[in-house]
């Protein structure tokens, strides 16, 4: 390289730096650049790990993923390292939230990032708080469809869209005077069910009843309309993992003190169901009889 050099300065009278930059342009120092990537992603995990979530595995499984599989370090080549404080930011407001007063994703992400957007489905911050709350609720990844991540971030404390957001009743009573609870009682006088959202869940009263019936298969549900109409007992159904409109009615029906009664499923269904674990609320398994009001 001496040599090189050396001729180069005799003959053009440039060095070989000189020459190579000419032809290429600066030239650059990869070992430096590869200390400085990876003192840049030591710091981004550190201040990660120092989170108040880093007690829990799903967490520290979730932070050692990332650094397994490289995204840690593309977010660094991209300079975009603040997304992972930001993923951290949104994890620690929901595991301290309840869930069953969500917050809908564009407050979220404006509250915490700036950006109404940023949550977004496809979002790059929004696949790294998803793949988070995957872990923390048990699935083997995140649900591929827009479906399975609405219900991943129902269950975690957030809604994409409180009119999308929906649960199904039938007979469910309300003794409060505004719109929604005339459609509801008008419903039940029928025996017709009814599908609320959560926007329209949210000003009513708590419903009426003492003992509220919950099934998973809106199958029940319909045969419970067809065979028994007004005369069923109050009765929501969950639809698989409980919606955030669902965890809304049943809440206000608990708080007032009603009985929420559902017949437990077996041990199978039970593991065959992916995502319940992520859900924080849970009601009595009481085996009930009949849907019939007494």
């Amino acid at each position: 390289m001496a040599d090189l050099d050396a001729a180069l300065r005799r003959r053009h009278g440039s060095g070989l730096r000189d020459t190579l930059e000419a032809l290429g342009g600066p030239l650059r120092d990869r070992p430096a650049e590869r200390d400085r990537e990876a003192r840049r992603r030591e710091t981004a995990v550190a201040a990660a790990a120092g989170s108040v979530l880093a007690a829990q595995s799903w967490y520290r499984g979730w932070l050692s993923a990332l650094r397994a599989d490289g995204s840690i370090t593309r977010l660094v080549r991209r300079d975009d390292e603040l997304q992972l404080e930001q993923a951290v930011q949104i994890l620690e407001f929901l595991d301290a939230r309840d869930s069953a007063h969500p917050v809908p994703l564009p407050v979220l992400a404006e509250r915490l990032t700036g950006d109404t957007k940023a949550l977004l489905a496809g979002e790059p911050l929004a696949a790294l708080v998803l793949r988070a709350l995957a872990m923390r609720s048990g699935l083997d990844g995140v649900p591929r469809d827009r479906a399975g991540q609405r219900a991943l971030w129902e269950t975690s404390g957030a809604i994409a869209d409180d009119l999308a957001s929906q649960v199904l009743v039938l007979n469910l009573c309300c003794a409060g005077d505004d719109m929604v609870s005339g459609w509801l009682n008008d419903a039940a006088g029928s025996g017709v069910p009814f599908r609320l959202t959560l926007q329209q869940a949210a000003p009513i009263s708590a419903p009426a009843a003492d003992d509220i019936y919950v099934c998973e298969n809106p199958a029940v549900l319909r045969v419970a309309a067809a065979e028994l109409g007004a005369g069923s007992a109050a009765l929501v159904c969950t639809e698989g993992v409980p919606s955030a409109a669902c965890h809304a009615v049943l809440g206000k029906a608990a708080g007032r003190g009603a009985r929420l009664q559902n017949r437990p499923r077996s041990p199978a269904r039970r593991r065959a169901a992916p995502g319940t674990r992520g859900s924080r609320r849970s009601w009595p398994n009481t085996v009930v009889p009949s849907w019939k009001n007494a």
